[in-house]
Parts: C-alpha cells; sequence; structure tokens
C-alpha cells in the first residue's frame, strides 16, 4: 500500500467518530500543522485573503467565553488584538447568535455546519461540503508532503459530513440503497426541508427521513413491494393534529399514485419512474430530476 492511500485509509477509520467535536479537533489539528491549510479554512470562512497575515498564533480549541457560559468550536485572535470564533454544527439548528453577538463582532463570526442552514444568520454561513469543494480545488497550492496531509482531512470530512460523490445509482443494487438515501437527503435539504434528526426515520422495512416543511413528512425507500422488484419509492404528509384535514389532490398527477390513511396521505412514486432509477442507460441527472419533481409534486398538494 503506497503512501497516500495508508494516509487516506488512516483518516476514513476516523471518520467513524462523525461528530462535530471530532472534526473541529482534526481541523484545528492540520491549520496549526499546516499554513497553508490554515490560511485558506481563514479565507474560506471570513472571504479574507489577507486575515492570515494578522493570525500568527494557533487557533484553540473549546475557548471559554469571558463570561464562561459558553465555549467556542475555535478561537483565535489577531495582532490587533481583534477576537474571531467559528462555530461547528452537525444537525444542530442552535446557533448561539443571540449570545455570540452580545460580546463579539459579528463580521468575526464564522458559521458552519454539516446541513444546509435554511435561516442564515450570520453574514459567514457555510457549510462543510462548500469547504471540502473548496479546498479540493486549490490543491494546485500545496506541497506534494502537504497534499498528503489534506487528502486526507479531505477523506474524512467526505465520509464523516456524509458528502456525495456524483455518480449514476441502481435501485436494484443492494450497494447502492444508502447512496439513493443520501441523495434523497440532499435533495430535500436542497428544497429546505428541515429533517427530523431525533425521528427515527429508517427501520427493517424502509431506508429515509421524516422532515418538515409546513407539514410533517416522511420520504423515503420501502423495501418490501413484491410487484417492483422487493422495493418502492413512497413519500407520507402526516398530519395528527387534523386528522379531518382534506388534501386537495392534483388535477394530473405526473409522479404520484394516491394511498390515504386515516393519519395521512401517502403517495407512491409511479413505476414507469421508478423502473428508470434502476436503469443504468440512464443518466444520473435524469434519475436526480425524477426525484426532485417527485419531492415537488407532493410539497404543491394541499
Amino acid at each position: 500500500m503506497n503512501e497516500k492511500n495508508f494516509i487516506n485509509d488512516f483518516f476514513i477509520n476516523l471518520s467513524r467518530f462523525e461528530t462535530e467535536n471530532a472534526l473541529s479537533d482534526i481541523i484545528a489539528a492540520t491549520c496549526n500543522t499546516c499554513f497553508q491549510f490554515k490560511k485558506l479554512f481563514l479565507e474560506f470562512v471570513f472571504s479574507n485573503k489577507d486575515l492570515i497575515t494578522k493570525c500568527p498564533t494557533e487557533i484553540e480549541r473549546e475557548f471559554w467565553s469571558d463570561d464562561n457560559k459558553f465555549r467556542f468550536d475555535f478561537y483565535f485572535t489577531t495582532t490587533d488584538n481583534e477576537k474571531y470564533v467559528i462555530e461547528n454544527k452537525f444537525y444542530d439548528p442552535h446557533d448561539h447568535f443571540e449570545d455570540y453577538t452580545k460580546d463579539l463582532k459579528e463580521d468575526h463570526i464564522g458559521f458552519i455546519a454539516n446541513y444546509n442552514v435554511i435561516e442564515k444568520k450570520y453574514t459567514h454561513t457555510h457549510t462543510w461540503k462548500e469547504f471540502y469543494n473548496f479546498i479540493k480545488l486549490k490543491r494546485n497550492e500545496f506541497t506534494k508532503d502537504e497534499l498528503l496531509l489534506v487528502d486526507g482531512v479531505l477523506q474524512y470530512i467526505q465520509e464523516g459530513c456524509g458528502i456525495m460523490e456524483e455518480r449514476n445509482f441502481n435501485l436494484s443494487s443492494v450497494k447502492d440503497l444508502r447512496y439513493f438515501v443520501k441523495a434523497l437527503e440532499n435533495m430535500l435539504q436542497k428544497h429546505n426541508f428541515e429533517i427530523n434528526r431525533k425521528a427515527r426515520g429508517s427501520s427493517e422495512e424502509r431506508l429515509g427521513f421524516w422532515c418538515y416543511k409546513n407539514n410533517s413528512y416522511w420520504f423515503g425507500l420501502y423495501l418490501h413491494d413484491e410487484l417492483n422488484d422487493g422495493f418502492s419509492i413512497w413519500s407520507g404528509i402526516y398530519n395528527y393534529k387534523m386528522k379531518e384535514t382534506k388534501y386537495e389532490k392534483l388535477k394530473y398527477s405526473v409522479y404520484h399514485d394516491d394511498d390515504t390513511s386515516e393519519n395521512c396521505n401517502g403517495f407512491k412514486l409511479k413505476d414507469n419512474y421508478l423502473n428508470k432509477l434502476s436503469d443504468e442507460s440512464i443518466e444520473y441527472t435524469e434519475k436526480l430530476k425524477i426525484l426532485e419533481d417527485f419531492i415537488l409534486e407532493i410539497e404543491s398538494i394541499k
């Protein structure tokens, strides 16, 4: 095994510690080890290429606020005695905006998350996927030795944050089912559905997500459907507090069939589109478009 693969495998194994603290530790350690990585990290978060010139100190972890009420994920000071902090969040909407902006300049606070942030309060709001793509485009700015470390860190970010590489998938293949579920999650987040991480979206019979956008939804894949090679794709609109609510059916449903039960309206992706998701000759982009249009059609049901 060559050295590059050895380091990548090391970071892949680390990625099972997929917590915000673990990622923050790795990013801070990399910044304090590799100057160029630190330079680009600060440039990315604060949109300031020159910030590194005023930051000779190390980036600190879990630094207490002046009132000892909060610990900042990343903290550093500049040569002109300005304080900067970066908040890292994994599926946690509590952004501490009101707390942090009491004592810190809003422009000196960075926010980076492993999910799409719907309500962007901070000026410097980003995702780890954006940072991942940013560093990949900057690989030519690292030395050969630095790249051994940086590529390993990128591997960790990709694995730990569930960043997908775009590729085709086949729903008839068991190994592609998890990939499809991740594609589904990304599409829901793209259209500002809030994923409920506390609710159990998957079980032995299904893979999917509970989410919310004006209504409570479940989107996902049922694994037991004798008519469709063992699986089918469904969405449900749930409204337990308003059982008598009658949803208006679309005059012409392109992507879904209906199945109404007492507490929810279930909508199944039509078989002709399901078959396309299992057809290897269909392009990846066309499959994503089917998934997107199905989601938007279900959302349009009132």
